[in-house]
């Protein structure tokens, strides 16, 4: 596979120095479809191109990955609509966004669906820049309502996406009332803010290198993605968290306002690489105007007013995602104090569990995991003493014939290996053993051979020809083998050997 992939760079590269005047530039969505196609990561095509003093374009590469990434985010809503609904909805003009102000808005029906409805203006934030869409409903005069679970964009125009929770219905042209979910976007905000302090915190404490590399703001958790050559340490990750926490206590201002991109880009406001931008922008500024602000940042999502609104923050995990790529996952606002109380529900019934004070709980478990792990090794023992002595009376039953060991039998032992080692190691040589037994869910069997009887018979075969007559399955070595399965009703060791 990997020379599969690595033939198809090849044809990249020489379609590079063909397409370039350049010293030879790989194309950065020739560079996205090796990814996107076989999974070749992006490092590795840089590694590859270098070896044959060739560059990679990243910014193109960026493009392309961000650009898939916009048509997968908006997966089965958006299959078909190019086909049945491209001409009218380009028809249309662009739908007012109304949130950043308002949470509720008069509107007019402009196209309808089955399954989407577009309005000339709306409160509803549309899925982009990783925070996910507003939720709602849309409701008109006659009291029809129709419930909005998604909202995405289409072009300019926004599709909001849903059903009607009655057996009424809007008409084109119809003035309707639109309504978002009030306590989902106020958490949202939360969440989208303190992904702004985290990125601000990352680069304070791994290093201005540190660059988004995506992220996803819910209601109730934020992913945020970030490149960096390894992991961050445990002490890093708890400087991060108060370092966040720290600003939100400082009650700091969130401010935004509207900029040239290129003037905005001057003053410093950092941009996703790779995002598409208007020519003017809105940048998010988080912090006082006496001294310099905290984050700096080209945004288009909603946020809270001030950091102290966000509440605290917890980092509930860090991983990496691909070479060079990690994510965190945090919890802000009530979504955290949700977690506190899960895990002090948890707590509470352990304390009862265990009947100890939620300070000594710790200990306690440590007691009860020493004394399980002494209780396992008395287990082990006392199974070893088990099968030894079972297997003394097996070895009791040991036949000798024309100077061959010969032991044919059934038994109840689980560990038929253990027993056979056992038998074997008493009677040294010239021995022929095997143990069936048809206690348990199916049979099981085992066979061993000592290496001086191999010209005469061996284990494997032992096994196989039992396997046959039972229907069931095995295999092995000379010397040892084994099986299971088959019909107990059709066990003959008269015959075996």
């Amino acid at each position: 596979m990997i020379l599969h992939k690595q033939s198809k760079i090849e044809v990249s590269v020489k379609s590079s120095k063909k397409m370039s005047k350049a010293k030879g530039i790989i194309p950065g969505e020739e560079a996205f479809d090796l990814y996107a196609t076989f999974g070749f990561p992006i490092e590795l095509t840089i590694d590859l191109a270098e070896e044959r003093g060739l560059t990679v374009d990243l910014e193109g590469y960026e493009k392309a990955k961000k650009e898939h990434s916009e048509i997968s985010n908006q997966g089965k809503f958006a299959v078909g609509l190019k086909n049945e609904f491209d001409d009218q909805l380009n028809k249309l003009p662009e739908t007012k966004f109304l949130g950043y102000e308002s949470e509720e808005a008069q509107a007019e029906i402009l196209f309808l669906a089955e399954s989407f409805i577009v309005l000339n203006q709306t409160p509803f934030y549309a899925e982009s820049g990783g925070q996910l869409a507003d939720t709602g409903e849309i409701e008109s005069g006659n009291g029809a309502i129709f419930k909005v679970l998604d909202v995405q964009k289409y072009g300019k125009v926004f599709l909001h996406k849903g059903e009607f929770i009655n057996e009424k219905g809007f008409k084109e042209k119809e003035k309707v009332t639109a309504t978002i979910n009030k306590e989902r976007r106020k958490e949202i905000r939360k969440h989208h803010t303190a992904t702004h302090l985290l990125q601000s915190a990352l680069r304070k404490v791994l290093g201005k290198d540190v660059q988004q590399a995506g992220s996803q703001v819910d209601s109730n958790k934020l992913r945020f993605d970030f490149t960096a050559p390894k992991a961050p340490s445990k002490e890093q990750l708890s400087e991060i968290e108060e370092i966040i926490n720290n600003w939100v206590d400082l009650s700091l201002p969130v401010q935004t306002k509207i900029l040239p991109y290129d003037q905005a880009i001057k003053e410093g406001a950092l941009a996703f690489f790779g995002d598409k931008y208007e020519d003017e922008v809105r940048v998010l500024c988080i912090g006082n105007d006496d001294v310099a602000p905290i984050s700096v940042e080209l945004c288009g999502g909603t946020h809270v007013q001030n950091t102290l609104k966000i509440g605290l923050v917890k980092i509930l995990s860090e991983s990496a995602i691909s070479a060079g790529t990690r994510r965190i996952e945090m919890l802000v606002g009530e979504s955290f104090i949700e977690h506190v109380s899960e895990k002090a529900k948890i707590v509470e019934k352990l304390t009862q569990k265990f009947k100890v004070p939620s300070e000594e709980l710790i200990n306690r478990v440590a007691e009860v995991e020493d004394q399980l792990q002494r209780n396992q090794k008395q287990l082990k023992a006392l199974e070893k003493e088990l099968v030894q002595f079972k297997a003394t009376e097996l070895f009791n039953k040991v036949e000798s014939q024309s100077g061959i060991n010969k032991l044919i039998a059934e038994t109840d032992l689980n560990n038929l290996k253990e027993a056979l080692d056992f038998i074997g190691g008493k009677l040294q040589s010239n021995y022929v053993l095997f143990l069936v037994n048809k206690d348990g869910a199916k049979l099981s069997y085992a066979a061993k051979v000592s290496k001086d009887l191999h010209e005469k018979c061996l284990a494997k075969d032992l096994v196989a020809k039992f396997a046959r007559q039972v229907g069931g399955s095995g295999g092995g070595r000379p010397d040892f083998a084994q099986g299971g399965g088959g019909d107990k009703t059709k066990i003959d060791l008269n015959n075996l050997y």
